[in-house]
C-alpha cells in the first residue's frame, strides 16, 4: 500500500519475483481483500505478470470506472490494461 517505504514499485515487483515460488495464493488473496481497490488491482496485475495461475479468479476487484497507475510516483503515461484497469507506467 505504501511503496515509498520499501523502495518504490520496482523494488516491490523485484521482491515478489524473488519470492514467487513461495507465495501462498489463498493467504495473499485474503490480505488483498483488506486493501483498497487500487492496491488489489496492482497486486493482481503483478501476480499475473509473475505467472501465478488463476489469480484473476482469486482476486476479484469490484467494478471500478477508475484507472489506477501501477507506479504512483511515475508519470501518467503508458499502456492501459483493461483486465486489471491499471495504467502500466512502471
Amino acid at each position: 500500500m505504501r511503496p515509498q517505504y520499501c523502495g518504490g514499485f520496482r523494488e516491490v515487483m523485484s521482491a515478489f519475483y524473488i519470492a514467487k515460488d513461495q507465495i501462498n495464493k489463498s493467504l495473499i488473496t485474503e490480505y488483498a481483500k483488506l486493501c483498497p481497490v487500487a492496491v488489489q488491482k496492482r497486486l493482481g496485475w503483478m501476480l499475473e505478470k509473475l505467472g501465478i495461475e488463476d489469480i484473476n479468479k482469486l482476486i476479484l476487484i469490484p467494478k471500478s470506472h477508475t484507472m489506477d497507475k501501477l507506479d504512483i510516483a511515475a508519470p501518467r503515461r503508458g499502456k492501459y490494461n483493461p483486465v486489471w484497469m491499471v495504467l502500466e507506467n512502471y
